[in-house]
C-alpha cells in the first residue's frame, strides 16, 4: 500500500469518533489504547477473527476460484468462491471470513454441512471430523453491496469524465472478507488462483494473472484469468473501466525480453505513456537489487485504479496522478514495484509484522534512488523522505493474531518510514555495503514464495551479517520512542579549546550498539556512546554537526537538557 493511501486513511482518526454505526466500530479500537504499550486493546472476538486458531490451522488453502459479477449501477456484486484445501488436522468445524454486509446464499461441499455466521465470521460445521490428509472443496455463493467505510471500501466506485463506470478493488487493511469468502490470514497463501469477472459490456477488465478467455453475451463481458503462483490473499483483485492497453519491452537481468502491460483510462493514455516510460529502468534497478522478478509466468501489468496505489501481485494498481515527484521518478511506482519482492514474494506471517512489507518497500525507494542517481541522492532521500516522516508514537511491531489494521491511525504509519530507517541503520552499522545488499538479495532466494515472521527475518539477517544487531531490531521495532543522544559542544572561555560531550539520554539502553559519525570541519570521527558521559577534544572555530541519517536512526537532545 502506498504512503499516499495512508494519508487518505488518516481521516479515520477524527471522523470515526464522530460517527456511529456498526460498520465503523471495528476501527474505534485503534483509539482505545493500552497505557503500557500505546497499542490498541483487543477483545476475544478480535483474536478469534485474526488468530490462526484450530478452526483455521486445520486446513491449508491450495486454490481460490472466484466467480464474480459486478453491477456498478447498484454498487453490488454477486458470485461464488470455490476454495480448495487440504485438511492438515482433524477438525469438524472450519472458520472463514465474510463481511456481514454480504449475504451468504448457500454453501456446497461433498457432504452436507451446516454454516453459522457470527459478525464477519462463517463457521462451516461437518457431520463428522474431517481427517488430516484429505482434500476437500467448499463453494460459497453470495451477493450484496460491499461495505463502504468513509469513502474507502473493498471496491472504490467511480466514473471517468465521460460517465463510464470505473471501479477497482483494494482490501489490505479493510479485510479481504469484505469482498469475498476466504481465510483472511497472511500465513496461508493459495498455490494458485483463478478469477472469472463478469462486467457490463463495453468495460475492459484487468485482473491478476494471465487472461485465459473473453466472451461477450447479452450485454455482459466475461473474462477469465489464471494466477499460476502463490498469492497473498489481499492481492487478489479486479479492475474495470474504459481502458486502453499498451506495452513496453523490457529485458530482464537474465537477458530475456518481456512485454510490460499498461491498462489506463482512454482519456489519460497520452499522459500515461509519458509517465510509464520510467518503468523499465525502475524494473531493472529493482531486479539488480533484489533478484529476478518473481512472477514472469503471470506477467506484469499496471492498471489505472480508482485510488492512489496498491501492490496487487502482477497487476499493480496505480492512480491517475501521472506526475514525477522525485528526480525523474514517481516514488509510488517504485514503492509498488518493490512490493513484488517485499510483501508478495516474501510475505509476513501475521499483520503484526506488516512492516516487512511496507518498511522494506519504502526502503526500496531509497535503494532505487541510489542505483539510478548515486549514494548522495540515497542519503538525501533517506533524510528528506523518510527520517523526517517518523511519528514515534507506537511500536512498529504490532499486536499479533488480531489482523492488526495498521492503516486506521496515522500513528501506525511508522511501518513505512521507520521501517525503512531501520534498514538504513542496519546498513550503516554493518559498514559493509556489499554484504548488506547481498543479504537482501539472498533473502529473496531463501524465502521466495513463503511467509516469514519478523523474528525469522531478524535471525537470518543477524546470522548472515555476523554482527550483533539484535538490540537495534528490538529498539526500533518494539519501542515507540527513538534512541536519544545527549550531546553538546563546550568551548572554553578563551575559545582556545572545544570539547564534545555526549552520552545516551535516559531511556536509551546504556549499551545500545550504535556508532555515530561526528563531523568537525573537514574531519570525521566515530563515537560510540554509553550511558556515562564521554568527551573528545575537537578543533576550534570549525563547523561541527551530528546528522543522524549519516549513521542510522536516532534523535539528539542537549547534553544537559531533556527533550
Amino acid at each position: 500500500m502506498s504512503t499516499q493511501m495512508v494519508k487518505k486513511l488518516v481521516f479515520f482518526s477524527v471522523a470515526l469518533l464522530a460517527l456511529a454505526g456498526c460498520r465503523y466500530t471495528p476501527f474505534l479500537k485503534y483509539y482505545n489504547l493500552d497505557k503500557d504499550t500505546d497499542l490498541p486493546k483487543f477483545n476475544k472476538y478480535s483474536h478469534l477473527s485474526g488468530g490462526n486458531n484450530g478452526m483455521r490451522s486445520a486446513y491449508d488453502v491450495t486454490q481460490y476460484n472466484w466467480d464474480v459479477a459486478v453491477f456498478p449501477e447498484k454498487k453490488e456484486i454477486s458470485g461464488s468462491m470455490e476454495i480448495w484445501m487440504d485438511i492438515v488436522q482433524n477438525q469438524d468445524t472450519l472458520l472463514f471470513d465474510l463481511s456481514n454486509h454480504l449475504k451468504l446464499d448457500s454453501v456446497k461441499c461433498r457432504e452436507q454441512v451446516i454454516y453459522k455466521r457470527k459478525r464477519d465470521l462463517v463457521y462451516i460445521i461437518f457431520p463428522k471430523e474431517q481427517e488430516a490428509g484429505e482434500s476437500i472443496e467448499i463453494t460459497f455463493y453470495y451477493h450484496g453491496k460491499p461495505p463502504n467505510i468513509l469513502g474507502e471500501g473493498p471496491i472504490v466506485w467511480k466514473e471517468d469524465s465521460y460517465g463510464t463506470p470505473w471501479f477497482s478493488t483494494q482490501t489490505e487493511g479493510l479485510g479481504v472478507g469484505s469482498l469475498f469468502p476466504c481465510k483472511d490470514l497472511l500465513i496461508d497463501e493459495p498455490e494458485k488462483c483463478s478469477i472469472r469477472l463478469d462486467v457490463p459490456e463495453g468495460l475492459k477488465a484487468a485482473c491478476n494473472g494471465v487472461l485465459q478467455r473473453t466472451e461477450t453475451n447479452k450485454g455482459r463481458t466475461v473474462t477469465e484469468w489464471l494466477v499460476s503462483n502463490s498469492i497473498n490473499v489481499y492481492n487478489i483483485s479486479f479492475n474495470a473501466g474504459d481502458f486502453v492497453k499498451f506495452q513496453l519491452p523490457y529485458t530482464d537481468i537474465n537477458g530475456v525480453t518481456h512485454e510490460l502491460e499498461f491498462h489506463v483510462l482512454r482519456e489519460n493514455e497520452e499522459a500515461a505513456r509519458k509517465f510509464y516510460a520510467q518503468t523499465p529502468k525502475v524494473m531493472r534497478a529493482s531486479e539488480e537489487l533484489f533478484g529476478e522478478y518473481p512472477w514472469w509466468n503471470d506477467g506484469l501489468k499496471f492498471v489505472e485504479s480508482t485510488f492512489s496505489a496498491m501492490e496487487h501481485q502482477g497487476c499493480i494498481a496505480m492512480g491517475s496522478d501521472y506526475e514525477i515527484d522525485w528526480e525523474e521518478l514517481n516514488t509510488t511506482l517504485v514503492h509498488e514495484i518493490a512490493h513484488e519482492w517485499w510483501g508478495n514474494s516474501i510475505t509476513a506471517t501475521d499483520y503484526s509484522d506488516i512492516w516487512l512489507h511496507e518498511g522494506l518497500a519504502t526502503y526500496g525507494e531509497s535503494l532505487v534512488a541510489e542505483k539510478l542517481y548515486g549514494y548522495d541522492n540515497y542519503l538525501k532521500y533517506c533524510r528528506n523522505q523518510q527520517y523526517w516522516g517518523i511519528y514515534n508514537k507506537r511500536p512498529i511491531q504490532k499486536v499479533p493474531n488480531v489482523r492488526y489494521t495498521s492503516w486506521a491511525a496515522h500513528a501506525d504509519g511508522d511501518i513505512y518510514n521507520k521501517g525503512a530507517m531501520l534498514m538504513h541503520t542496519l546498513r550503516t552499522q554493518m559498514d559493509n555495503d556489499e554484504l548488506f545488499l547481498r543479504i537482501l538479495k539472498d533473502m529473496q532466494v531463501e524465502f521466495r514464495d513463503t511467509t516469514i515472521s519478523s523474528a525469522e527475518f531478524e535471525a537470518y539477517f543477524i546470522e548472515k551479517c555476523g554482527c550483533n544487531l539484535q538490540a537495534i531490531f528490538d529498539r526500533m521495532l518494539r519501542v515507540a520512542e527513538a534512541p536519544e543522544l545527549a550531546c553538546s559542544l563546550f568551548i572554553s572561555e578563551d575559545k582556545s579549546t572545544a570539547e564534545l560531550k555526549y552520552r545516551w539520554a535516559e531511556g536509551t539502553p546504556a549499551d545500545y550498539p550504535m556508532k555515530i559519525k561526528f563531523i568537525a570541519g573537514e574531519e570525521e570521527f566515530f563515537i560510540e556512546p554509553k550511558s556515562d558521559a564521554q568527551s573528545i577534544v575537537v578543533p576550534v572555530n570549525v563547523e561541527y554537526k551530528i546528522q543522524p541519517w549519516l549513521s542510522g536512526y536516532f534523535t539528539t537532545v542537549p547534553f544537559e537538557g531533556k527533550k
